[in-house]
């Protein structure tokens, strides 16, 4: 039998990314600080079923729709004039006025080279909570936000 090699380990999970598409960009700038965040959850997919009750007293667990919690994006927040910021509060503002504008969003997670390692794509997202945390004046903390998304689904690669 072959060895797993060293790249196969667990990765830490403190060196991701993550962008918004027709927002963040490339390099040091005002746009890709705009997608920095400190934290991300909500990476999850589960079947729904229907439970089909047999005459013999057994249960058929039968799968129907994927189901799919909404992903939240925290970060610090963003005191300047921020591009995900303004697309989060027109979609707001708008109060269902106008067309939401979906996006699709990319999370990276790398290795300690930089490169890579997994990514997941949530396609058809749309700001469904916009949520700041409260405010201590005995806390030395820093001001943090949370962004949910809901979205239609998403596609989990690993690069080969």
């Amino acid at each position: 039998m072959g060895s797993i090699g060293a790249s196969y380990y667990p990765p830490a999970k403190f060196y991701f990314s993550a962008s918004v598409s027709g927002i963040s960009s490339g390099g040091a700038t005002k746009d890709s600080l705009d997608c920095n965040f400190e934290e991300i959850s909500g990476i999850e997919v589960e079947f729904t079923v229907d439970e089909v009750s047999e005459g013999g007293g057994y249960t058929y667990r039968l799968p129907k729709a994927l189901k799919y919690p909404p992903l939240v994006l925290k970060r610090g927040v963003v005191t300047i004039g921020s591009p995900l910021g303004t697309w989060v509060s027109d979609t707001f503002n708008a109060n269902l006025a106008t067309r939401i504008t979906p996006k699709t969003i990319l999370v990276n997670l790398f290795g300690a080279a930089g490169n890579i390692l997994m990514s997941w794509t949530f396609y058809d997202a749309f700001p469904l909570k916009w949520r700041t945390d409260a405010m201590n004046s005995t806390a030395n903390e820093v001001l943090t936000e949370s962004l949910e998304f809901s979205y239609s689904f998403f596609i989990r690669t690993i690069p080969s």
